[in-house]
């Protein structure tokens, strides 16, 4: 049978490396401005995902850098509610760490990359068609049954660069959902390899996998199942960053993960079976790694870990940053408890040391009720495995008898009680001030695009019979009518018993009481039996209480006696709704924030209040969406021989009940909800703002699903939710300010799709007959299914803005079409005052040249890097109805051998006009307008991207000379040439100088040339400027504290022109 692995261990490392070229922004190099005083750190700045209703909680922490590539380090933690199974990362409960990256997988059959996995199904003739939703067994539905050959894709997630996302391998290649310009690809043994629309490469390396061992068996699967980002290059590789792992390998003990209970039907011949109970408990052995360094170029990160008690996984114990030379620049202490009773690992504090033994004050971090944490193996578990606090025995919900009574097993809804225990509430920042956090439950009004249920206003009532045999000795029956309005579910008790007036109890003639409770629906003069119960037990009552779940109509509870010493009671009780709705508001798993309090540690006057409602317009209405309501019953059907019929003769129908939904439920960008509308309400002492937002959601695009077997995985459209709509802003007094509509659009370019074929076995029999092929009495239920992929960008923007009264308004409408090739905009159309300004855009895949010039060849080499966003031209022009034109352009060229900027043109132009002229190809060379100018050129780079050289137009030739590794610049030198100034300072071994006295003495020679401006300059590597001397020889000089952070700026005589210094706040008392 096919088998879904999902991976336990998560991604434990985020990636977060920025590295982008904005050539649209080109100027002449400039070297940094002085350095300002560190600002303190800002506090309460939270943003909300307003459509999961999950705040954005970060704690930063330092960004190094080399070269092109910078690799921010922080803590974020995930806001959405904790699961009863989630076990805590290396980070603590809800906590990850962002310093890396990783690819995982979900294994869909067999790994798509062996023999007879997805990948090669092409090879394996394709799909084959031309199956039923049940057909019979042959030889290939047998094979996909058995686990032999593979039609299902697998499914990857990556997480890198701040991005992440899923994709899948489509065909040929893989392709990302949504659809991307994302380069992915295959390196030795599996391993993987993204390239970004600039062409930075990250390759992921090293590999995790696991084996799995439960109560009824072991596996493992002997391929990957995720893949850590181990390094990053810039486009023109001078640049990298190496990330160094340890193997590690750990155990995952998880709940008593799945039960079933399979009930056996259509049994003739003898006693039923009893209820056959399966219970899997497993535990996983992952060979994984740890994190141990980050290098780049003049930094080093490090990784330090210990012993955890709640698992045989480690915990992060402390991160340090150093420079090239080994000296410590900051490190980051992170402090740990346990959640009692869950005993599950706790991130307390955060602690930020310097380059010295001196600390800031700790981040402190508080949850809510963090004494009631539930641990791994509780059964209190709601349908989407949140805390509900109920003493459920097992998590299977309920089963059918063969009676069809249906009986409750767990309660498995939702309590908003015990929901929240254990989520951050509160964060102490180092500057005294702090940010609290409310949460409330999430809710929901529609499933998909239908309205749920509403909640009805109800009463507890009850129906009832009891009647004992009279002194006459007549048998008598007796009847209690009552009303369903609602389909609910009822419980039914009784009572029966014949005991005689002797003491102990003596049934009647030695025979248990043959009087019977029953329970009748009623259908104008028939009454239709639901269900019964009679005496079972001697010399004793009978007694018992079971849930039915009933349709609206007219019932009634019936007890009849036969003989002396009957008493029978038979009890119903339902609920009563009223015509009122309480609200179209349902309760379902996990948290959103409901209100964030800022405080700056000064005073609470200056506190910024958010609140946030999650309702429609109609605030009884619930604006939550969700896709599907759990599953937990299949059944299926195995023939054979009792005894009595012919072999494969005999059917034996097995109805099963499961602790766990045959379909996922479904998410939302990380939530269990998306909301269509939600408002926001923002408090300061200067002003009150509201916001109403509109999302698009699974109402508008709902995943595909079928709730049957086989069950095949839910295709998702995520992508196409959580898209802003409209969103209308208003100040005081309820006044509308701005009022803003987006529209987005499917570009049917990028749509793809890739087939998929799911069989499940339906019946079977061992001695089963073959004819033509086919086994007559083995049946699969199956199901044709396609992936999907396309991309949904946005079209259109109209804003109107109010003025104060609302006397006057401007609307202004933004139109975007987009660049195929890069998947930017091409054409941004602004109209506004019945003015429409126009941008146009073409990017390096516009141009489909030979390189048969210079221009045309940087093109050209931009493209074979998959380097696909800069702007290679731009130009922007005008029209009133009345009159039009161009009226600017650029156009940027570059470097034949290397994706770096050679010049910069400007469109020279007095007026606007209309006779330009788009760049283009002709020959295999590219044309431009005539009229454009070069403005700026870079003559000169090195080998690691460094501008040496450059001059503006009509303007004089200025040269920097490098130091500390090539990565500072020391000298900016106007009126010579590179050429000339390297044969005076001997730029090669300044260069590789880390010593300021050194740096400073051989670019003094520089000043010994007349008609130059000289710049000089010292840094100190990861931390900023230490001095600035101007042509004139003043020299200003910049001195830090172990923090990093600017202390004294004096001026060339060494006289203190400003001291700064860094004084938090005292935290506020408790």
């Amino acid at each position: 049978m096919k088998r879904l692995l999902m991976l336990l261990a998560v991604c434990l490392d985020f990636v977060h490396v920025s590295a982008q070229i904005n050539t649209s922004q080109i100027n002449t190099y400039s070297i940094a401005p002085p350095p300002n005083a560190a600002a303190l750190a800002r506090y309460g700045e939270i943003p909300v995902s307003l459509y999961s209703g999950i705040p954005s909680i970060e704690i930063p922490m330092f960004t190094a850098q080399s070269g092109q590539l910078q690799f921010p380090v922080s803590l974020t933690y995930h806001a959405g509610g904790i699961r009863v199974g989630e076990v805590a990362s290396r980070a603590g409960l809800g906590w990850s760490l962002n310093a890396g990256g990783c690819i995982t997988r979900t294994i869909m059959g067999l790994p798509d990359e062996q023999g007879n996995g997805f990948n090669s199904i092409k090879d394996r003739g394709g799909l084959k068609q031309g199956y039923g939703v049940t057909d019979y067994a042959d030889s290939y539905l047998m094979r996909l049954g058995s686990g032999l050959e593979d039609t299902e894709s697998d499914v990857y997630y990556y997480n890198y660069n701040q991005r992440s996302g899923k994709f899948m391998y489509f065909d040929s290649a893989y392709r990302t959902l949504p659809y991307s310009k994302l380069h992915i690809g295959d390196l030795d043994n599996f391993k993987k390899y993204i390239v970004d629309e600039n062409g930075f490469r990250y390759e992921f390396r090293d590999a995790e996998s696991s084996s799995t061992s439960s109560n009824v068996s072991e596996s493992f699967i002997n391929a990957p199942q995720a893949w850590y980002l181990s390094r990053i290059f810039s486009p023109d590789k001078k640049d990298s960053i190496i990330l160094m792992y340890e193997d590690f390998s750990y155990s995952v003990s998880t709940r008593q993960e799945q039960e079933t209970k399979k009930i056996l039907y259509d049994f003739t011949t003898g006693e039923y079976p009893a209820t056959v109970d399966e219970k899997t408990e497993s535990s996983q052995m992952i060979s994984g790694s740890l994190l141990k360094s980050v290098t780049g170029t003049g930094f080093q990160v490090k990784f330090y870990y210990s012993a955890r008690t709640d698992a045989t996984d480690k915990k992060i114990d402390s991160i340090v940053y150093l420079d090239g030379k080994g000296n410590r620049m900051k490190k980051f202490l992170l402090n740990y408890s346990y959640f009692s009773g869950a005993e599950k690992l706790r991130l307390d504090s955060v602690i930020e040391y310097g380059s010295g033994t001196q600390s800031l004050p700790a981040y402190k971090f508080s949850y809510l009720n963090p004494n009631s944490v539930p641990h791994l193996t509780s059964l209190s578990q709601d349908h989407w495995g949140f805390y509900n606090g109920k003493q459920n025995n097992t998590l299977i919900p309920y089963i059918v008898n063969r009676l069809g009574r249906e009986e409750k097993l767990a309660d498995r809804e939702t309590d908003t009680a015990y929901l929240l225990n254990g989520i951050l509430n509160k964060i102490d920042y180092p500057t005294g001030g702090y940010s609290t956090f409310e949460y409330q439950g999430n809710d929901y009004g529609w499933i998909k695009n239908g309205e749920a249920a509403p909640v009805y206003y109800e009463k507890s009532m009850s129906a009832g019979a009891r009647l004992r045999y009279n002194t006459l000795g007549v048998p008598g029956a007796k009847s209690d009518t009552f009303q369903i309005q609602q389909k609910q579910e009822v419980s039914i008790s009784y009572y029966i018993t014949n005991c005689n007036d002797n003491v102990p109890c003596t049934s009647y003639n030695n025979l248990p009481s043959e009087g019977v409770v029953a329970l009748y629906r009623i259908q104008g003069t028939q009454k239709i039996l639901i269900l019964q119960y009679y005496a079972t037990e001697l010399d004793r009552s009978t007694e018992g209480q079971v849930f039915k779940t009933l349709d609206p109509g007219t019932y009634s509870i019936d007890v009849n006696v036969v003989n002396p010493y009957d008493y029978l009671r038979g009890m119903v009780g339902y609920k009563l709704f009223t015509d009122s709705v309480i609200t179209r508001k349902r309760l379902t798993g996990g948290a959103r924030v409901a209100k964030i309090t800022s405080y700056d540690g000064i005073t609470h006057s200056n506190d910024v209040i958010k609140r946030y409602e999650y309702t429609m317009a109609d605030k009884s209405y619930s604006s939550g969406v969700i896709m599907g309501l759990p599953q937990y019953h299949y059944s299926y059907t195995q023939l054979g021989d009792d005894g009595h019929s012919a072999m494969c003769g005999k059917r034996y129908t097995y109805n099963c009940y499961t602790s766990f939904s045959q379909m996922a439920p479904g998410s939302s960008q990380g939530g269990v909800v998306g909301y269509r509308r939600v408002t926001e309400l923002l408090n300061t002492k200067d002003s009150t703002i509201r916001t109403v937002s509109y999302f698009t959601s699974a109402y508008n695009y709902p995943d595909w699903t079928i709730q049957a077997p086989p069950f095949p995985p839910a295709i998702s459209f995520d992508w196409r939710r959580g898209l802003l709509t409209h969103k209308l802003t208003y100040g005081a007094g309820n006044e509308l300010l701005l009022w803003e509509k987006k529209k987005y659009a499917i570009m049917p370019d990028f749509s793809y799709s890739v087939q998929n074929f799911k069989v499940q076995q339906r019946s079977f029999c061992v001695g089963s007959a073959i004819v033509n092929g086919k086994y007559l009495e083995t049946q699969y239920n199956t199901e044709y299914f396609s992936h999907k992929t396309d991309w949904m960008p946005l079209i259109s923007d109209s804003v109107i803005t109010y003025s104060r009264g609302m006397r006057d308004s401007l609307l202004t409408v933004t139109a975007y079409t987009y660049d195929t090739t890069s998947l930017n905009p091409g054409v941004v159309t602004r109209t506004s005052s019945q003015k429409t300004i126009t941008e146009r855009f073409r990017y390096p895949l516009n141009y489909r040249t030979t390189a048969t010039d210079n221009i045309s060849a940087g093109i050209r080499n931009l493209q074979q890097l998959h380097i696909l966003a800069p702007v290679i031209e731009s130009w922007t022009s005008y029209s009133t109805g009345t009159d039009s034109g161009v009226t600017a352009g650029r156009f940027v060229s570059f470097k034949t051998d290397r994706p770096y900027p050679e010049t910069v043109y400007k469109l020279m132009l007095n007026t606007p006009v209309n006779n330009f002229i788009p760049s283009a190809v002709a020959g295999g060379a590219v044309t431009k307008d005539n009229r454009y100018e070069p403005v700026i050129v870079f003559d000169l780079y090195d080998n690691q991207g460094n501008v040496l050289q450059q001059h503006k137009a009509n303007d004089m030739t200025e040269s920097f000379i490098w130091a500390y590794g090539n990565r500072y610049p020391v000298a900016a030198v106007k009126g010579m040439t590179y050429a000339v100034a390297d044969g005076i300072v001997n730029a090669g071994i300044v260069s590789s100088s880390y010593d300021d006295t050194e740096i400073r003495n051989r670019l003094a020679a520089l000043r010994n040339t007349a008609g130059v401006l000289v710049n000089t300059y010292t840094f100190r590597p990861l931390l900023g400027m230490t001095s600035a001397t101007d042509p004139s020889g003043q020299t200003i000089y910049y001195e830090y504290d172990g923090f990093g952070r600017l202390s004294l700026v004096r001026d060339t005589k060494g006289k203190i022109l400003k001291m700064i210094s860094y004084n938090y706040q005292a935290p506020a008392a408790q």
